[in-house]
């Protein structure tokens, strides 16, 4: 006998097709909260169960009109958008899986023919070729991302449209499959490198610059230093070039002296990116929704389902501290969905579930300001950005607006209109501030004009005729590119769909589109600075870097063989490690660049 989870796997593999055996896990899931409660994504199970349909009943037609029954089932069980609707996923479940498992058995009759049940076995042949081609589409996508291409001839790319800036390149290379080291391998040293001083045995006074000298290489250096006998170590500068450096030794190292220490100089291959295993960050016992490098690379902000917000020293990989560890410290009290630093490093924002989004002190743990959400049927706050100087905050709406508040007293300054009914999931400043890019659950990338408050341009990145548009039409990530194409400026999007978009900005016009995790929804893209590097962060539990110069995958992330999603993932400023949320609750931090040449000094030295 299959339990509950076999007979759900059977139905999604479309190896459970007998009229009898649908009905009977209907009725065992319609009863048993405890079973409903295994589905706990209601969409997500919708999209899996279409995928098998279209599998096994390779029409168009058909197929066509079942996705018109899931938005028939999703919208009537939704429709009237209010708080208890949205909590209500038990009668969403059961008339969902009813709808969809009915036209399932009965998918043909659409079209007056037999039962797909009669169909032996799975052939997804037809479908495919009566999809639209797409310029520069992986072929690795899966039926469903087929199936919204053959509804799409008007969303095709225009052969007149600007192509990525690395069109004309030879794409010869091949991605490289990272899998995580228990301990990061040491690279053998170069013996022609050096460092010259400190070497071993200097005294330095506290008010002096230390000068940090090398020798044997003309490639860009990497520095640090440890305070621990080398257990630890904390970058000072990288890409360094000229053999010398002086360094202003920081305030909170003087707090700390007098010490003795120990200096490490490192060449790293800057023309590969080979990522392997830095260190891992278990701080959560759920979802870790984000992982955020601190600017100035030494501290890693995790978020997560357990209301968590924890502050990690990068160097040491412990905690530094956690925000509002409890109500009476102003902490959250649902899920914490997003985080970001604000430019200098010394604020963060975090956005939850419990309606609010709160700005913090990153060196005292003060809680600064709270947002509460204005939305009047679901008043959650899903993401929000800091102004480049500093003075504003932006936030992303659940009734599709973004407010501007003081960050000083917490007034509103301003409220723009992106969508009339679907949440700003997204959003960040652009072009210094003037800017800002945003996408949300209308199915839409945007860029908006603060200054003239008008929408300058839209992207539109679910190109389903309305009679087929899904209520998960989420767009989870947009970036903006400057020089991203031939011509100009170019934005990013990416969606459940399973799709990564790539945008003209003056035009608004399509010019490429990437499916790089099997056709699995993409909850994340990462540009890094410099605009070169691209992370695309998907369910398949994988992230893949795509270099926007080369337009190939240059590496993949790969944790482990279970397939846990991965949920976000940001760069470091010197773009050296990137960070990767993962569902289960842990933390991950890659090192990019593979270290050809090292030297530490032979002995201690001191500051006094």
């Amino acid at each position: 006998m299959m339990n509950i989870q076999e007979k759900i796997i059977a139905l999604l593999e479309g190896d459970l097709r007998e009229d009898q055996h649908i009905v009977e896990l209907i009725a065992q899931l319609s009863k048993s909260h405890e079973d409903r409660s295994m589905l706990v994504e209601h969409i997500a199970l919708s999209n899996a169960l279409t995928r098998a349909v279209i599998q096994v009943n390779p029409d168009v037609k058909s197929s066509a009109k079942l996705w018109s029954r899931i938005d028939r089932y999703e919208s009537g069980s939704i429709g009237s958008g209010t708080w208890s609707a949205k909590q209500a996923l038990s009668g969403v479940l059961t008339a969902l899986i009813m709808g969809l498992c009915f036209g399932y058995y009965w998918g043909n009759t659409f079209n007056g023919e037999d039962s797909i049940s009669q169909s032996p076995s799975p052939n997804i042949s037809k479908l495919n070729a009566q999809a639209v081609p797409f310029v520069g589409v992986d072929t690795t996508t899966n039926s469903r991302a087929a199936f919204s291409k053959s509804h799409a001839s008007s969303f095709q790319p225009s052969t007149t449209s600007p192509k990525l800036r690395g069109s004309h390149k030879q794409h010869n290379a091949e991605s490289v499959v990272v899998t995580p080291l228990d301990v990061v391998g040491k690279t053998s040293t170069d013996e022609g490198f050096r460092i010259l001083s400190p070497n071993g045995g200097e005294t330095y006074r506290i008010d002096e610059n230390i000068p940090i000298q090398w020798s044997g290489s003309n490639q860009p250096v990497t520095i640090e230093f440890s305070r621990d006998q080398g257990q630890t170590w904390s970058a000072i500068a990288s890409n360094i070039t000229g053999g010398s450096y002086l360094w202003s030794v920081p305030k909170s190292i003087k707090a700390l002296l007098p010490s003795s220490y120990l200096m490490r100089a490192s060449v790293e291959d800057t023309g590969t990116v080979e990522p392997t295993l830095y260190k891992v960050f278990k701080g959560h016992d759920s979802g870790a929704a984000v992982a955020e490098i601190s600017p100035d690379g030494k501290y890693l902000l995790t978020v997560g389902a357990d209301t968590r917000v924890i502050l990690w020293d990068i160097s040491t990989g412990k905690q530094i501290r956690r925000f509002g560890e409890n109500t009476s410290e102003g902490g959250h009290i649902g899920y914490v969905t997003f985080a970001r630093f604000n430019e200098d490093g010394t604020r963060i924002v975090t956005c939850s579930q419990d309606g609010t989004a709160k700005v913090w002190n990153v060196f005292t743990g003060n809680l600064q300001q709270t947002f509460y959400g204005v939305a009047d049927a679901y008043p959650v706050i899903w993401s929000a950005a800091f102004s480049p100087d500093g003075t504003t905050i932006a936030l992303g709406e659940d009734d599709g607006s973004i407010r501007f508040c003081r960050l000083s007293d917490g007034k509103e300054i301003k409220t723009i209109t992106i969508s009339q009914t679907e949440a700003v999931r997204y959003l960040d400043y652009v072009q210094n501030g003037t800017r800002i890019i945003s996408s949300g659950s209308d199915g839409k990338g945007t860029l908006t004009d603060i200054i003239a408050d008008t929408i300058v341009q839209q992207f539109n990145h679910f190109p389903f005729p309305a009679q087929f548009s899904l209520r998960r039409k989420v767009v989870n990530g947009i970036q903006y590119v400057p020089g991203l194409t031939e011509l100009g400026d170019g934005i990013i999007t990416c969606g459940y769909d399973g799709i990564v978009r790539f945008w003209d900005v003056a035009t608004g016009s399509l010019i490429t589109e990437k499916v790089f995790h099997s056709g699995e929804a993409v909850s994340a893209v990462i540009v890094g600075k410099g605009g070169h590097l691209l992370a695309s962060v998907g369910y398949d539990g994988s992230t893949k870097i795509f270099d926007l110069d080369s337009e190939e995958v240059v590496a993949t992330i790969q944790p482990d063989d279970v397939e846990i999603p991965m949920s976000r993932a940001s760069f470091s400023s010197d773009m050296r490690f990137i960070a990767i949320s993962h569902a289960d609750g842990k933390a991950t931090l890659w090192k990019l660049r593979k270290t050809i040449a090292t030297d530490t000094s032979d002995d201690v030295w001191s500051i006094e």
